[in-house]
C-alpha cells in the first residue's frame, strides 16, 4: 500500500511489553492518519492480509459507525482499530462475532482501566450513561469464491475526552474511559495491547461459549422495553434475553418470542 506523508506506518513493537501474543506484531499495520481502519483493511482482505490481521491509527478522517453514522476520531485521545478474520481459518466465528468482540473489548477495559462497561445491544459500550465505544463488523466475499472470505470488526473507543470537548452534536452521547482524569502515558499502549490479545485469542474461539455469559451480564437492555428501528418499520417489546449468539430475544406483550439479528436496526429504551 502506497503511504502518503501523514499515513506513515508507526513502529508496533512499543507494545511489545504488554503483549500476551507478540505473534501478532507481525500482522499489525499501524497508521498516523487514514480515512478509516475498516477501509483499510478492506483493501488490504482483498489481497493476501492474514486471518487475525490488524489495521491501528491514531487519526480516523472519515471514522464510520453503523447506518452510515460518522464516528469521531480524534487523535491521541482515542483508540481505533480494526481486525480481520478469515472464515476459512474459523467457519464458526462470523455468527457471533459482534456479540464476541464487545464481550473482548469490555474485559480490556476493565483490565486496564479499572471500569467494567455495560453492553446496548448490538454493538456499543456504555460508562455513566454514555457512549465510549462502538464496534462495526463487515463482511466481504471475493469473485469466484464461494461464501465469505473476510469479516472485519472495527473498535472505536474514546480513551480520554478531546481537546475542546466533543462535537456539539454528540456533547450529550459522549463520553470517555477515564474522563478528565491525568493522562497515563502507558495506558493506551497498554489497552491496545490487551485489545489485541483478546481479539487474537477470539480468532481461534471454536465457539460462542466463552463469550455469552459476560453479554448476557453486561448488558444494559435486558428487561427494558424497547423499540426497533429497521428498514422493516418499527418493532416494539420486552428485550428478554439473547441467544447463545448473542442475538436479541424480543417478546411481545402476549408472550410471543422473536429472534433479532443485528441488520440495519436502531434500539431505542421505552422505559
Amino acid at each position: 500500500m502506497n503511504a502518503k506523508e501523514n499515513n506513515t506506518l508507526i513502529d508496533a513493537a512499543c507494545l511489545t511489553p504488554w503483549l500476551r501474543h507478540p505473534a501478532a506484531l507481525s500482522s499489525i499495520q499501524w497508521y498516523k492518519q487514514i480515512p478509516s481502519t475498516n477501509l483499510t483493511a478492506k483493501t488490504l482482505g482483498a489481497g493476501s492480509f492474514p486471518h487475525r490481521g490488524i489495521v491501528l491509527a491514531d487519526y480516523q478522517s472519515a471514522g464510520r459507525g453503523r447506518l452510515g453514522r460518522s464516528f469521531y476520531s480524534p487523535t491521541a485521545t482515542g483508540i481505533y482499530l480494526s481486525v480481520l478474520y478469515r472464515p476459512e481459518e474459523n467457519p464458526a466465528l462470523p455468527n457471533f462475532v459482534t456479540m464476541a468482540a464487545c464481550v473482548c473489548t469490555a474485559r480490556a477495559i476493565a483490565a486496564c482501566c479499572g471500569k467494567t462497561p455495560a453492553i446496548k445491544w448490538v454493538n456499543d459500550l456504555y460508562l455513566d450513561q454514555r457512549k465510549i465505544c462502538g464496534i462495526l463488523a463487515e463482511a466481504g466475499t471475493r469473485p469466484g469464491k464461494p461464501g465469505l472470505d473476510y469479516v472485519i470488526v472495527g473498535i472505536g473507543i474514546n480513551l480520554y475526552p478531546p481537546d475542546g470537548g466533543f462535537p456539539k452534536d454528540i456533547q450529550t452521547i459522549a463520553g470517555s474511559v477515564m474522563g478528565n482524569t491525568d493522562p497515563d502515558p502507558d495506558l493506551r499502549l497498554r489497552l491496545i495491547a490487551a485489545l489485541i490479545d483478546n481479539l487474537w485469542e477470539l480468532g481461534s474461539a471454536p465457539s460462542p461459549a466463552g463469550f455469552i455469559a459476560d453479554y448476557r451480564d453486561l448488558s444494559m437492555v435486558t428487561g427494558k422495553h424497547i423499540t426497533l428501528r429497521g428498514a422493516g418499520g418499527e418493532r416494539s417489546g420486552l428485550a428478554a434475553g439473547f441467544t447463545d449468539e448473542g442475538h436479541l430475544i424480543l417478546q411481545d406483550t402476549d408472550g410471543t418470542r422473536h429472534i433479532i439479528s443485528s441488520g440495519e436496526i436502531s434500539l431505542i429504551f421505552n422505559d
